[in-house]
């Protein structure tokens, strides 16, 4: 069935959001940017709003394919030939979603998507997939893709965290004039969309419902990593150039006795660390070593020698940024660690997983099962911050709290994987999102995972 014309034109403009200052603009698809995307409705219409073009409705579950076409985005379905519009607005019923699909490597990927959708042709020529969606319902959704542990008062810590950081991170990004607030990937905090809720996370953001964490009547730099190794990081020692925050300070952290990431050994060819940090040096690579360590033991900077017998000096994260991307991007695991030569291998002995700053999500684990309420455990781990209203209204995800678990037309197989813990790499604890204060990476890893090919 081909689009069917209202016979009416729009202008779509930017408009105030229907969730008005509780509203996050989330770029959707950020790592693999498609060319192409389907979206359809489950038993109920798409609507299609088309800039300068034209408004549609598609009945449910008929598909529309969006696809980049110079500097413009084309519109087709069911085997009509479409049309061009400079920008496209997708939206449905209230408490409905809206399915998006995009093949990659002949892998395709679906997932829902509450509040609208817009795409559109940036300036680098890529498309560009912003959701806007209520805060609440984006918290819902990345509270369990960044901490899977049952315990509740835990879950709660977590959804103050992340939506603290998506508050400051969107003041940030509108203050710059940026087009979309937050990405979908660990650089920013993973959002996969309605199909990450669960009941858990819907409860958890009930009942911090606008809660974020504040110091001096602003919002917390509300950091967090999977696990401190048994001591927590000062924001200065981790990221050079920011200015030292009170309430980020290095303490130690009695709590994180029983995460598998406490101590670690990885075993790695010295040519391969050479290689990696050789464009950094500006030039071939013989020897690294530690020149400086944190209070906590952390490596501040190391000395890297080079060929010629000169020395150039590399910050602690930088250097295990730098040799991750080279060699196995979870080979160090923090910069908690001591380095020696073994033969023609480097031996890296660690604890803990993650920047160390903040929240570490195994000890509020622990904290949470032996019965601490999520305050409590915030004033743990960001003392002398308060709890704080910043947000109004009733989402979707929290009206819906009991509603069954939201099942994608097809999963993929990495979404299926995806729903075992991931505290490796979430966004404010990944160490390629934070060097200093500012609100983003301009260097993500790139994630790459095996799927199944599935269709709709």
């Amino acid at each position: 069935m081909s689009l069917r014309l209202l016979f009416f034109l729009v202008a779509l403009s930017a408009g105030p959001s229907a969730y008005g200052s509780d509203s996050l603009r989330v770029r959707i698809f950020a790592l693999h940017t498609p060319d192409a995307v389907e979206a359809r409705v489950a038993e109920a219409t798409l609507r299609v709003e088309a800039h300068g073009v034209a408004a549609y409705e598609l009945p449910p579950d008929e598909t529309l394919t969006l696809r980049k076409a110079g500097r413009r985005v084309h519109l087709s379905s069911s085997g009509s030939e479409g049309f061009s519009a400079d920008s496209v607005r997708l939206s449905t019923w209230a408490y409905g979603h809206v399915d998006l699909a995009y093949t990659r490597n002949r892998a395709t990927t679906i997932r829902g998507y509450r509040g609208d959708l817009t795409i559109r042709v940036d300036a680098e020529g890529d498309l560009l997939v912003v959701n806007r969606i209520h805060i609440e319902d984006y918290v819902a959704s990345v509270v369990p893709a960044e901490f899977s542990f049952p315990y509740l008062e835990g879950t709660k810590v977590q959804a103050v965290a992340a939506r603290t950081y998506a508050v400051l991170t969107k003041n940030r990004q509108r203050s710059a004039g940026a087009p979309y607030d937050l990405a979908d990937h660990e650089a920013s905090q993973r959002y996969d969309g309605i199909g990450k809720e669960n009941g858990d996370s819907r409860r958890a953001t009930r009942e911090t419902l606008g809660q974020i964490i504040t110091y001096r009547g602003e919002p917390a730099e509300a950091v967090y990593h999977a696990s401190c190794g048994g001591h927590t990081a000062a924001n200065k020692d981790v990221w050079s150039g920011g200015r030292p925050l009170p309430y980020l300070q290095a303490k130690k952290d009695p709590y994180e006795q029983m995460s598998p990431h406490k101590s670690w050994i990885k075993r790695v060819r010295q040519q391969r660390v050479h290689a990696a940090l050789a464009g950094h040096a500006g030039g071939a690579i013989t020897r690294i070593a530690p020149a400086a360590r944190s209070q906590d033991g952390r490596v501040r900077t190391l000395t890297l020698t080079r060929s010629d017998g000169q020395t150039v000096q590399i910050p602690g994260d930088v250097f295990r940024r730098l040799v991750n991307a080279g060699t196995n991007r979870l080979l160090l695991r923090s910069t908690f660690f001591d380095v020696d030569a073994e033969g023609d291998l480097y031996v890296f002995a660690g604890r803990g997983f993650g920047h160390g700053v903040g929240m570490c999500q195994w000890g509020t684990a622990e904290q949470a099962r032996r019965g601490r309420s999520y305050q409590d455990i915030l004033s743990f781990y960001y003392p002398g911050t308060k709890l704080t209203k910043a947000t109004r209204g009733t989402p979707t995800a929290v009206a819906l709290l009991d509603k069954p678990a939201y099942v994608p037309p097809s999963r993929t197989a990495d979404d299926l994987a995806s729903n075992t813990p991931r505290l490796d790499e979430a966004g404010p604890h990944s160490d390629t999102l934070r060097r200093a204060n500012r609100p983003g990476s301009t260097d993500p890893v790139e994630v790459k995972r095996k799927r199944k090919r599935v269709g709709w």
